[in-house]
């Protein structure tokens, strides 16, 4: 075995004679073909890489209108449940803002009441029976029916 530098090899390097001679002759036009060549390939593969593709998830829509219809019934059959409990019956983050925005709708005509504080808030169906006419307000302004 031959040690060189920490290297191991089987044999000892051979040594070859350098040739200082080139021996390919060119004519002027191959070397600017070559250039050319290499420029143009350059050019097709810059092209060529794919892109990468804007990629926007499917847009999820969740009716107002339907969701204040779900709200009240769930709170009719509930009586009355905490508003966390309401919120985790959500299962995307685009259906708690629908179940928000349903929420605050019942609550300005007054079909729902939210009471106690922070952590122990309680939502209410009041049973006023207002909730009929918002449902066909909402779907007019949150669902572009009109």
């Amino acid at each position: 075995m031959y040690s060189r530098d920490g290297i191991m090899m089987s044999t000892p390097p051979e040594y070859i004679e350098k040739d200082s001679g080139y021996t390919y002759t060119h004519v002027n036009t191959e070397l600017l073909e070559a250039i050319l060549n290499l420029v143009g390939k350059e050019n097709l593969l810059i092209n060529s890489i794919n892109k990468r593709e804007t990629v926007y998830p499917s847009r999820v829509v969740y009716s107002i209108s339907e969701k204040i219809s779900e709200v009240v019934e769930l709170l009719k059959r509930s009586g009355e449940m905490s508003v966390k409990a309401l919120f985790q019956t959500s299962k995307s983050r685009t259906e708690v803002i629908a179940t928000f925005v349903a929420v605050l709708e019942l609550c300005k005509v007054g079909s729902v009441i939210i009471s106690g504080i922070e952590e122990d808030m309680m939502i209410e169906y009041t049973n006023s029976g207002q909730h009929a006419e918002i449902v066909d307000f909402t779907a007019e302004v949150y669902d572009g029916e009109a």
